[in-house]
């Protein structure tokens, strides 16, 4: 699924976020990323599974085509990549910066963790940008901010924002909020 947001110069490129979700159904991301596309002048594109759920790392080869097939067919700026995702779709965000490092600039990670093979990683990217949304009351709450730091030693730009809720995505007004900070600091990275 591609969402293209009103208002945009023909011949002009444009930010872009992949939306993933534990599940594959993009209409979810969509309905929480909307506004914030809307308003940013975002490309949204969710990548949608209506099989069964892939095993992981089986991503990769989908998820490399689908960012070159963007690239070449949609207005989106390739230097301004960034992924978000829920739970399991926050773990493939994160995993997206390492597999495609010279790509992606920055994650929003609601609710969900780096794999642990990425912690271990000597070459994990430096230098990126990464927006946390979680609820205290969250079980990953603790692991968040442990990743939270392990970017911070890798010289990521990280910003956190907590919501009340539990293990749910973040109410669409903090996407908002995470697509304006990354917007503000892409432009001074």
């Amino acid at each position: 699924m591609i969402y293209i947001p009103d208002g945009l110069s023909p011949g002009q490129k444009y930010p872009w976020i992949v939306g993933l979700t534990p599940n594959g159904r993009g209409e979810r991301a969509l309905s929480f990323l909307q506004t914030a596309c809307d308003t940013y002048h975002w490309i949204l594109v969710v990548p949608e599974s209506h099989g069964t759920v892939l095993p992981w790392l089986a991503l990769d080869p989908m998820m490399n085509d689908i960012i070159d097939t963007c690239i070449k067919n949609y207005p989106v700026d390739a230097n301004k990549l960034f992924s978000a995702g829920f739970a399991g779709g926050a773990m493939e965000a994160h995993h997206l910066s390492v597999l495609c490092p010279d790509k992606v600039q920055g994650v929003i990670a609601n609710c969900g963790i780096i794999h642990g093979a990425g912690l271990q990683d000597p070459d994990y990217p430096k230098g990126k940008l990464a927006v946390f949304l979680t609820s205290p009351t969250d079980g990953r709450y603790i692991q968040m901010k442990e990743n939270a730091q392990f970017l911070q030693g890798r010289n990521w730009n990280t910003t956190w924002m907590e919501f009340p809720g539990g293990h749910n995505w973040a109410p669409a007004q903090y996407y908002t909020k995470a697509v304006g900070w990354l917007d503000q600091h892409a432009n001074a990275h």
